[in-house]
């Protein structure tokens, strides 16, 4: 699959993480994408200017389903990545995990 419009690739378990990624996606006009629907790809591709990733704090980290996201990831072409987290109780920092694993992909 190939991501070729600027977007959104959001995980919410609950609802509340996928509120917040429909309003930034509508404010910025971007496509919002469900990772789940992304998890029966093979490769993923990422071809446009701008995507963000929007999940809840697990554990102070990343949910699994991202890692299995950027796992499929074979290309990363575009000029700004940016990640808004959720969380409910204590928060980590679960963007230097994140960080790392999309600089792999680069």
């Amino acid at each position: 699959m190939v991501i070729n419009e600027n977007s959104i690739l959001y995980f919410s378990g609950t609802g509340n993480t996928f509120e917040i990624a429909e309003k930034v996606a509508r404010k910025i006009e971007l496509k919002l994408i469900s990772v789940v629907d992304l998890l029966e790809e093979k490769t993923i591709e990422i071809d446009c200017e701008v995507v963000g990733l929007v999940f809840p704090i697990y554990f102070g980290g990343v949910p699994k389903i991202i890692g299995r996201i950027i796992d499929k990831m074979v290309s990363i072409k575009l000029k700004y990545t940016f990640a808004l987290a959720t969380y409910g109780g204590m928060p980590e920092n679960p963007f230097r995990i994140l960080e790392n694993e999309l600089r792999k992909k680069r």
